[in-house]
């Protein structure tokens, strides 16, 4: 059941089982997994069914460190959260994401790979797709793929969700839900816990038309993304015991690396799959070779630049897609842009992504300025480490050293790194992490290994807010499986 916020009674008092704070991909699969469990769940969302301008502007923030997006615009309040901005890339993180790396400060998780894996079986399913390998070598590739790999060299295998958009995908779900009820146009403004701050007694909700209520449940979890999770903890004044709420915010940099002159055929590094649902590889250097030179994980993405005689870009996308018949299904950075006989050179640029270092320096607090709700904005510090640095110096300098080995093309260098960050250096508009990062340790962590705040018996967080480490691929596939995995756990104690 769905219900405007707007049009409850001031004061007024809403009861449930199970409360989640954001309707996102986290938010959403959580909901519809213990709405199976036969749980009870109130899910609060700030914004609508359509995006919202006023309720957009509550996300308006002040950037004090590295120059970063706008966080108004790389976040979403509205049912559905980020999907609606989301490109659909997935792949589970690398077994070594997980474990520590002696090279990598504040690395390893509490859970390991085949905690996760079952979750991550579910997770395929919740994003629209197949569960199947993500070996390279299992797939056929009728367009070619990614160059071979090599000792040093790998191709790992990323799957593309349609992408899948939570909010309406699975919005009848909820609606037809008896024990489920969405609050929307519900901003969660902070929790009231009792007097020795082992639990959580009820969630004060706000509504830019200036009612207030309260949502009062056995257990709560907030589901409100990498960013505005901190936020909630910190203006409740929660779970905050050892400083930790707010810092090590980790992004994926990205910017382009370096230039690939083909002097050879060049495999194509976007593939059909043969169970038809798309499939795209990258490159990167293998776990021995990262832990050699004392690199974070990484991929690096091939993508064609060309150079027109008269043909404008747009011009020849049209064409392309004439003569490329996935080009309608591809997205824009794997443009062919192939203009048969109007090419003067073919290049392909090596976009290079990586994770950053847990960095505790690297922080979302609250500023002075306060939003139509009268609560302080976010401050977010974004900061950088040499290892960062390291990292976007040496992988491309080993992976093009590798391409120019197997006779593939000259590498031209890319983004100067005279100077840090280089330009365009820049994240990837929202893979906000590490805010309440997840250790068996309070001293270093914001959650256990369940999910659960420290020290807090009802209260819970689920999305990439408690990854410890960021790993190299995209972390809606890991956001959706850490939901589901919370949401056993929920089911289990809810129920006893």
């Amino acid at each position: 059941m769905f219900v405007d916020a707007r049009q409850l009674a001031d004061e007024s008092v809403v009861e449930s089982g199970v409360c989640i704070v954001g309707a996102g991909a986290a938010g959403i699969s959580l909901a519809r997994a213990l709405a199976a469990h036969h749980v009870d769940v109130c899910l609060v969302e700030s914004g609508g069914l359509d995006p919202d301008p006023a309720a957009q502007s509550l996300n308006e923030a002040e950037n004090v460190g590295l120059p970063y997006f706008p966080l108004d615009a790389n976040r979403q309040r509205v049912f559905g959260g980020t999907t609606h901005l989301w490109a659909g890339w997935c792949r589970p993180l690398d077994a070594f994401d997980l474990a520590p790396r002696p090279w990598v400060p504040h690395s390893g998780w509490p859970i390991s790979a085949s905690d996760l894996l079952p979750y991550y079986q579910r997770a395929h399913e919740l994003c629209e797709l197949p569960t199947c390998s993500y070996d390279a070598g299992d797939w056929e590739h009728p367009l070619d793929a990614a160059p071979a790999q090599s000792e040093s060299v790998i191709s790992k295998l990323y799957r593309l969700s349609p992408p899948t958009r939570f909010g309406r995908t699975y919005r009848e779900t909820l609606a037809r839900a008896a024990n489920v009820q969405v609050l929307l146009h519900a901003n969660a403004m902070d929790l009231e816990a009792t007097t020795d701050a082992t639990g959580i007694v009820r969630l004060r909700v706000g509504c830019l038309s200036g009612s207030r209520f309260w949502v009062q449940a056995r257990h709560y979890v907030l589901a409100a993304g990498g960013v505005e999770n901190a936020r909630l903890l910190l203006l409740s004044k929660l779970g905050n015991e050892h400083d930790v709420v707010g810092r090590y915010f980790m992004e994926h940099m990205h910017f382009p690396a370096a230039t690939l002159l083909q002097t050879m055929h060049t495999p194509a590094i976007t593939s059909h799959g043969k169970d038809a649902h798309r499939v795209a590889t990258r490159l990167a250097l293998s776990p021995s070779i990262q832990k050699r030179e004392q690199l974070l994980n990484h991929s690096v993405m091939l993508a064609p630049v060309h150079w027109y005689d008269r043909l404008t870009h747009a011009v020849a996308r049209r064409l392309a897609r004439r003569v490329h018949p996935l080009q309608d299904r591809l997205p824009p950075a794997f443009d062919p842009g192939v203009a048969p006989g109007r090419q003067r050179a073919k290049r392909w640029r090596l976009h290079l992504t990586f994770e950053q270092t847990p960095n505790a320096e690297s922080r979302v607090t609250l500023g002075n300025r306060c939003d139509a709700l009268g609560m302080p904005r976010v401050r977010l510090e974004w900061r950088s480490t040499p290892l960062d640095r390291h990292t976007a110096e040496r992988a491309p300098q080993l992976i093009g050293a590798e391409l120019e080995r197997i006779g593939l093309g000259r590498i031209e260098p890319g983004a100067s790194l005279n100077a840090w960050p280089p330009a365009p250096l820049q994240g990837l508009r929202g893979h906000h992490m590490g805010t309440t990062r997840m250790s068996t340790d309070p001293r270093h962590g914001v959650v256990d290994p369940q999910c659960r705040v420290h020290g807090i018996d009802n209260l819970f967080i689920a999305g990439s807010s408690v990854f410890p480490t960021a790993g190299a691929g995209a972390p809606t596939l890991t956001i959706v499986a850490l939901a589901l995995r919370l949401a056993d756990h929920l089911q289990t104690i809810v129920t006893r």
